[in-house]
C-alpha cells in the first residue's frame, strides 16, 4: 500500500497522467459506443452515461487538464497500482479508471424507476 506522498508523486508523474489519459479515452469511448437499454426503466441512465461521456472525450481531448488531474489522483489513491510508475501495467491503468469511471463522471448506478 502507498503512503500518501508516494501517491501524490504518482499523480503527478508525467507518464502516468499520459496513461491514465488514454484509459480515460478508452473509457468514454467505450461508454458512448454502447447500445441502448434493453428496459424502458434503464433508458435515462443510459442517456446520461451516453452525455456525460461525450462530454468527458471532449474535455479530454481538447484540454480539460482538471479532469485528468482529478482521475490522476483517484486512480493514485486505488490500491490497484503501486508507487513505481513503470510497475503500473497498461492494463492495470485501464482497470482503475474502469473502476472509478462511472463515479467520476457524476453517473448514479441506481436503476431509474426500480
Amino acid at each position: 500500500m502507498m503512503t500518501f506522498n508516494e501517491q501524490i508523486n504518482l499523480a503527478q508523474h508525467g507518464d502516468f497522467k499520459r496513461q491514465v489519459k488514454m484509459a480515460i479515452i478508452k473509457s468514454a469511448l467505450d461508454t458512448v459506443g454502447e447500445a441502448p437499454a434493453s428496459s424502458p426503466a434503464n433508458i435515462p441512465l443510459d442517456d446520461a452515461r451516453h452525455d456525460l461521456g461525450v462530454q468527458i472525450l471532449d474535455d479530454i481531448l481538447f484540454g480539460d487538464s482538471t479532469l485528468l488531474i482529478r482521475f490522476a489522483y483517484a486512480c493514485a489513491a486505488n490500491n490497484n497500482l503501486v508507487a513505481d510508475q513503470a510497475s503500473n501495467s497498461d492494463a492495470d491503468v485501464q482497470f482503475t479508471v474502469n473502476t472509478i469511471y462511472d463515479d467520476m463522471a457524476g453517473v448514479s448506478g441506481a436503476v431509474v424507476g426500480a
